[in-house]
């Protein structure tokens, strides 16, 4: 059913376009957000906007990431440079 309120009809049709949302779907998250008062509204829009802006994919493994490298990248990378330290000390006549 399309509604002739161009605001709420833009909201289905956003909805929809996600992957396995269907019309019936995107209408009942549209009313769900509909209801939402300013506040939340307000807090659910930032929430979508920071999640595109601020996460990323990691540039050694792929996996979504807040920073340059994910957790488990940035912890991969200390112990190879801890090995290479200990490597180092190791190896090192005294």
């Amino acid at each position: 059913m399309a509604y002739n309120l161009a605001p709420l009809q833009n909201l289905i049709d956003q909805f929809e376009r996600m992957p396995g949302i269907g019309l019936k779907t995107a209408q009942r998250m549209a009313f769900y957000v509909l209801g939402l008062s300013k506040d939340e509204a307000n807090e659910f829009a930032k929430a979508i906007t920071d999640a595109h802006t601020k996460i990323r994919q990691c540039k050694i493994c792929c996996d979504l990431a807040d920073d340059e490298l994910c957790l488990y990248a940035r912890a991969k990378r200390g112990i190879k440079a801890l090995y290479a330290l200990l490597r180092i000390h190791v190896t090192s006549p005294q």
